[in-house]
């Protein structure tokens, strides 16, 4: 489920994740994000930014792999540090 808040140059979105944690419990997560000052924009580019920061550095193997297995969420919300770009995580 997504939902896309949007009001001026402010805006945001909330998604959540129900499955199974590792002991097969089920498991419900919202992660939120809100951009403020226009900078909503941005959010788009920011996992390309984060894997082309890995790229640069020779920090990843070679051939296919699933997104998830090479990119994580901390590193692509590390490319939001410059903007005035927040993001939570909350287990419900």
């Amino acid at each position: 489920k997504l939902t896309r808040i949007t009001t001026g140059e402010s805006g945001g979105m909330v998604v959540l994740a129900k499955g199974r944690d590792g002991n097969g419990k089920p498991i419900t997560r919202r992660w939120s994000l809100f951009a403020q000052h226009d900078d909503g924009p941005y959010v788009p580019e920011m996992a390309t930014a984060a894997m082309l920061r890995k790229l640069l550095a020779g920090d990843t193997a070679t051939g296919a792999h699933l997104g998830a297995d090479v990119l994580n969420l901390a590193e692509i919300e590390a490319e939001m540090v410059p903007h005035a770009i927040t993001t939570s995580m909350e287990t419900l």
